[in-house]
């Protein structure tokens, strides 16, 4: 199956395309059926509304990501891909470990592995494409402006 996720053609953007949305708007729609979006009136968080749209955004670039560097055959370019998967899947399970459990804490902890996750994939695939690799970037600037939200929330800021 992932085959068809890992060619250069049109056919295969779609795909990568689709899978990614898929898969964030599933996401979305349990973390708004399980009010995990409901944040306290003194949050500094912004309305979930906009962030489920950030993230649906931010997974079309890694999408995108994902099948740019499908053209390129060197087995760097393979490793790289499977880290812009990972790199997806731990954004996916985000909600699961802080918004599901109501811990900040753990919000907070995952926001600094998501950040760093993401620094390592841009590295990656910075030596095969840099236009690539930057497309994830953004994924980083989103999380950073979201641990300083939980770091206010907290009171530590």
């Amino acid at each position: 199956m992932f085959a068809v996720l890992n060619q250069p053609g049109r056919r295969s953007l779609l795909l990568n395309l689709l899978a990614a949305l898929g898969a964030v708007l599933a996401v979305n729609g349990l973390i708004f059926v399980m009010a995990w979006d409901q944040v306290s009136a003194t949050s500094q968080a912004p309305p979930g509304s906009l962030v489920g749209s950030v993230w649906v955004v931010l997974f079309v670039l890694m999408a995108t990501a994902r099948w740019q560097l499908n053209a390129y055959s060197a087995k760097q370019a393979a490793t790289a891909r499977n880290w812009v998967t990972i790199l997806m899947l731990s954004c996916l399970l985000y909600p699961f470990y802080a918004l599901a459990l109501h811990s900040q804490i753990g919000g907070l902890l995952g926001n600094v592995g998501t950040i760093a996750l993401t620094i390592f994939v841009v590295t990656q695939a910075w030596s095969i494409s840099k236009p690539t690799a930057l497309l994830m970037l953004p994924v980083a600037l989103w999380v950073a402006f979201a641990t300083v939200t939980v770091v206010k929330d907290l009171g530590w800021l």
